[in-house]
C-alpha cells in the first residue's frame, strides 16, 4: 500500500506512479479513470489492490455524491457510506480497511473526532480519537498498529504530542511526541505514507519532522506501548 498527499498541480506528479497501472498495455492512458473525475481539491490517495480511495474535499465523483472520500475500481466511483464531514488530509490501509485522518468531527452517521475506520462496511471511531487541529499523516506498521501524526494534545484520554499509536484497542504516546506538528509521515512494513515537499523553508521542515518521526517510531518498536513519556 503507498499512500501520497500533496497540495495543487503537485499532487498529479507525486502520483504518477500510483496511478501507472490506469495505463492500458500499450502505455496509453485509460480516460475512464480521468473524467469526470471529482469536484474539488484531492489532498490524499492509497492504493489496495485494484482500489485507489481518494481523500480531500470534494462532493461528488463522476456521477455519484460523497462526502470528502470516495472509491475507484477501476471502472465506477463509490462512495464510502456517508463519508465524513470535513476534509480528509491523510489515508493508509490496512486489509480492507481504510484509515482516514483529518479535520472531521463526523464519520458516517457517528462521532469520531479527526480518525476514523472504514471497514468496507460501516465507518467506526478509533476509541475517543484526537483532540487537537487536525491529523495530517497516517501510517500502519508491519504489526498493524496505525501510527498518527499532525497537531493535537490528546489520544483518546492519553496526553500527547503531535503523535500517536493506536493498536486496535487503546492510543498510547510516542516518547515525549514531537515539538511540531509534521506534515510527513513514514511507516515501516505494511503502511507507508508520505507528504511530500514542494519547496525550500517547508521542505526543510518535513525532512526534520520525518528524521524526528521515524526515531519516535523506532524507539516505539523497541520497547513496546505503555514506556511512558519519558
Amino acid at each position: 500500500m503507498c499512500c501520497f498527499r500533496s497540495i495543487a498541480g503537485f499532487l498529479f506528479v507525486a502520483a504518477l506512479p500510483l496511478l501507472a497501472s490506469a495505463a492500458q498495455p500499450g502505455g496509453f492512458w485509460d480516460g475512464r479513470f480521468f473524467l469526470p473525475g471529482v469536484n474539488g481539491p484531492v489532498h490524499a490517495i492509497a492504493v489496495n489492490g485494484q482500489d485507489l480511495y481518494l481523500g480531500g474535499e470534494f462532493t461528488s465523483a463522476g456521477a455519484v455524491a460523497v462526502a470528502n472520500i470516495a472509491r475507484w475500481d477501476g471502472t465506477n466511483w463509490a462512495p464510502l457510506g456517508l463519508g465524513v464531514n470535513g476534509a480528509v488530509n491523510a489515508l493508509a490501509v490496512r486489509g480492507n480497511e481504510v484509515f482516514v485522518g483529518a479535520t472531521f468531527t463526523q464519520a458516517g452517521a457517528g462521532s469520531a473526532s479527526l480518525v476514523a475506520r472504514w471497514d468496507g462496511a460501516a465507518w467506526n471511531a478509533l476509541g475517543g480519537g484526537l483532540r487537537g487541529a487536525r491529523v495530517n499523516a497516517l501510517a500502519v506498521d508491519a504489526a498493524g498498529a496505525l501510527y498518527a501524526a499532525g497537531e493535537f494534545t490528546n489520544a483518546g484520554t492519553v496526553a500527547v504530542a503531535n503523535i500517536a499509536r493506536w493498536d486496535g484497542t487503546n492510543w498510547s504516546a510516542l516518547g515525549t511526541g514531537l515539538s511540531n506538528d509534521p506534515y510527513c509521515c513514514l511507516g515501516a512494513g505494511a503502511g507507508r505514507a508520505r507528504h511530500e515537499p514542494v519547496r525550500g523553508r517547508i521542505l526543510h521542515r518535513r525532512r526534520r519532522g520525518e528524521r524526528e518521526l521515524h526515531r519516535q517510531m523506532e524507539r516505539q518498536r523497541m520497547v513496546g506501548p505503555g514506556s511512558g513519556r519519558g
